[in-house]
């Protein structure tokens, strides 16, 4: 048997046989006995909700631009505002800054930049494959008038 064995890989390894050798790897038997590789990349959602409002006065502040990691957006009527972003599955920090720009129309405010975490244990609703769910912070940030 173990001749037979030894005649077979010699015909395999033979130069002029290396045809057959890329159509079984082709085919997959070149690893059928070893586990197939699952291929993609873990990701998990965070969603960062919030009113920007006045120091002094507690209302919200309309057309504020927030800014968190590569996405812009201005506050609604009320002062609010939804960030989704998408990330590693792992304790993550964003840098969120405030800006007034649309001049004296609701005031003159200062610019402001705060820290938000969001923490690997606190993601809910994976599938139990890469994505592993999704993680929300809610969070009220008053500005001072210039």
């Amino acid at each position: 048997m173990k001749k037979k064995l030894i005649k077979f890989k010699n015909f395999l390894l033979n130069n002029e046989n290396k045809l057959i050798l890329v159509i079984l790897g082709m085919l997959g038997f070149a690893n059928s006995c070893i586990p197939v590789a699952e291929y993609g990349c873990p990701s998990a959602d965070f969603i960062l909700t919030g009113t920007v409002k006045s120091a002094e006065t507690s209302n919200g502040i309309e057309g504020i631009q927030v800014v968190m990691a590569y996405d812009t957006m201005t506050t609604d009527s009320n002062g609010e505002f939804v960030f989704h972003q998408g990330g590693f599955p792992e304790d993550t920090e964003f840098t969120v800054t405030f800006s007034d720009i649309d001049s004296t129309l609701n005031g003159h405010y200062k610019d402001t930049t705060i820290q938000v975490q969001f923490y690997a244990e606190d993601l809910t609703g994976g599938d139990g494959n890469w994505y592993e769910g999704t993680a929300s912070e809610e969070i009220e940030v008053e500005l001072e008038n210039k």
